[in-house]
């Protein structure tokens, strides 16, 4: 069955996106915040992965990644950039799958848990837990989860650029809801469908649900959000400069308004030894 989410991103060059200054910015932090908190060498599941992207950063490092998504079309996309990659002989296959259900894995398979979208996909609570008790399932004890969400003041926030932008996406129930209990259900059938923008505090509550123990929250592109092309100009032309900004944005983005206001953020969490 076609879904919304699927007709989306059967249409949507999610590689592309992190092409923009924006997913240069994001895709460059998202790496450096994986690379801090996960063991060299890892088994690690990409979860949502789409087209492979993190995948194939993933097997750079010498991580062994096991890619998992919703879409059929991004799944055979990433399988060819997977064999086109010199990583080929060591990265699994990519499969089609469903973050609410990972029974095609055992227990305890993973080092690492990359779901770098699916949880602001799953508007329905019931889905965003079985989601989260399987990421822990397939972890091992000591396994770490990056989980990314939409902060819910982000998320409200960047509806009424959409509002603007393409109004027939964004009307007065979908953006009253969204405001009040998080969940965006686009009225068209244009653009970004169902969302899911959880507050931080629900974000770490619904890993601590599941057994894990939350590390941290932490915003992905932190005060460089919003302003992704100005950084690039700098780091162009001031090199010196842009580092200083690259320090300042890592140390603010475990601040509460930061998280909060900034675009995606991650959950880091580990799963407790026995």
């Amino acid at each position: 069955m076609t879904t919304p989410i699927l007709q989306y991103y059967d249409s949507f060059d999610e590689w592309a996106r992190l092409e923009t200054p924006a997913g240069i910015v994001e895709l460059d932090r998202t790496l450096r915040i994986i690379d801090r908190s996960v063991p060299a060498a890892c088994d690690m599941l990409d979860l949502g992965g789409g087209p492979g992207r993190y995948t194939l950063a993933m097997a750079e490092r010498g991580h062994r990644c096991q890619l998992v998504d919703l879409s059929p079309r991004l799944v055979e996309e990433a399988n060819a950039r997977i064999a086109a990659s010199p990583h080929a002989s060591t990265t699994p296959r990519a499969v089609a799958g469903d973050a609410t259900d990972l029974s095609a894995f055992a227990d305890a398979t993973f080092d690492c848990v990359l779901a770098l979208g699916p949880f602001y996909h799953l508007t329905r609570s019931e889905d965003r837990k079985e989601a989260a008790r399987e990421c822990f399932r397939v972890l091992r004890p000591g396994g770490v989860i990056l989980a990314a969400f939409i902060p819910r003041l982000s998320g409200v926030g960047d509806l009424i650029d959409r509002a603007a932008r393409s109004p027939e996406q964004v009307n007065v129930s979908a953006f009253t809801d969204a405001a009040t209990d998080g969940i965006f259900e686009n009225p068209s059938a244009e653009g970004f469908q169902s969302g899911c923008y959880m507050t931080p505090l629900e974000a770490g509550d619904l890993f601590r649900a599941s057994g894990f123990q939350v590390d941290k929250t932490i915003s992905v592109r932190s005060i460089l959000y919003g302003r992704e092309r100005a950084y690039l100009e700098v780091a162009h032309n001031d090199p010196d400069l842009a580092k200083v900004m690259q320090k300042q944005a890592d140390k603010l983005s475990l601040n509460e308004a930061v998280v909060a206001t900034c675009g995606h953020a991650l959950v880091v969490a580990s799963k407790p030894d026995p």
